[in-house]
This record gives structure tokens, sequence and C-alpha cells, in this order.
């Protein structure tokens, strides 16, 4: 199954191609397609199996964070503009001060998808930098 989003980025229509594929050896057939992004059915089957038995508890907060009927989501965010060109640890410290969620990273598109889990404190943010959280809230 191939599926196709075309979004709009500053004035500009981009066309992004998703493709999702149950068995592993489609994939070299979806890598021929040039499709943007691929999600493999089962490619996260067996960190999760072994993680109910090295690390009990990270199952559940995964299924927590990727459960539609969760309070808990795992959310991107723009970033107010007040925060562009300061320190990624200003913009981390208000948002769990406020308690608005758990920042855990920074995202930029630049051809195809940047991100950065857990970015050091001193990372300076940029305009077109976004935010990837944690979050109860739809909004910073």
């Amino acid at each position: 199954m191939i599926k196709s989003l075309a979004e709009f980025s500053q004035n500009t229509l981009t066309r992004i191609v998703f493709a999702y594929i149950v068995d592993r050896e489609n994939l070299s057939h979806i890598h021929k397609a040039k499709a943007d992004e691929v999600l493999i059915s089962d490619a996260y089957a067996g960190y999760l199996l072994a993680s109910h038995i090295v690390s009990p508890g990270v199952p559940q907060t995964f299924h927590q964070l990727v459960s539609e009927d969760s309070a808990h989501k795992l959310t991107r965010q723009e970033i107010p503009s007040a925060f562009h060109g300061k320190p990624y640890a200003e913009l981390a410290e208000k948002i769990r001060l406020e308690e608005k969620g758990i920042p855990l990273g920074l995202g930029r598109e630049h051809e195809g998808m940047d991100i950065r889990i857990n970015p050091l404190s001193e990372t300076t943010i940029n305009s077109n930098d976004f935010l990837i959280l944690i979050s109860k809230e739809e909004s910073l």
C-alpha cells in the first residue's frame, strides 16, 4: 500500500510520498519508487517484545504515547519566534516550568526530516525548527 500526501510549506506545494508495507521483502521496490518515508508494519515488534523482558514499563509507555485514546501524545509544535536564536535549554525550561509537556527534541525539514532527540542545551534554535514533545495540550 502506498499513500501520498501533498502539503503546503511556505507558500509552495510539496509532494511527499509515504509508503506502508507489511512485508519487508517489498522494501527494495519502495526504495526504487523513491518513497520519501517508509513505515514497515512490524518494524518495532522485536524491540517491544524484548523490552517486556529487559525493560518492563517501556512497551507500556510506548503504547500510551502512540495510542489514540491516550491523554499523552507525541506532538509537533511550532516554536514561538521569541525563541529563535536562543538556546534550546531556555525553551525546554519554559515548557517544563509551565507544565506544557516534556520536550524531547528539535526537528527541521530540509530535503528530508532531521530530528535531533535530546539536543545539547546550548543548541541554537533556528526559525525553521519545530519542537517534538510529549504533551496533553495542543499548543505552547
